[in-house]
């Protein structure tokens, strides 16, 4: 589970009350926040994100929603043209 919190004249404080014993060890990760105000470029934020390029463009496609009929699919896509 995941709490969320900051820090607070050096203690981290959760933002939500918890029923974590106490004496609970936790593991405390800074949040990266990339605000606008900060002007990046695309190459600093792809640096920043650490993205890197497709190599295979199978990973760009998703799975089809099980459940969900492709020719109910397509009919409701041509009506929609209509």
């Amino acid at each position: 589970m995941t709490y969320r919190g900051h820090i607070k004249n050096g203690v981290a404080v959760l933002d939500e009350p918890t029923d974590l014993p106490e004496g609970t060890p936790v593991l405390i990760q800074p949040v990266e926040t990339f605000g606008f105000q900060e002007n990046l470029s695309i190459a600093q934020l792809i640096e920043r994100q650490q993205v890197r390029p497709v190599t295979h463009p199978a990973d760009l496609a998703g799975d089809w929603p099980l459940g969900d009929s492709l020719e109910e699919f397509l009919s409701a896509v041509r009506e929609g043209r209509r």
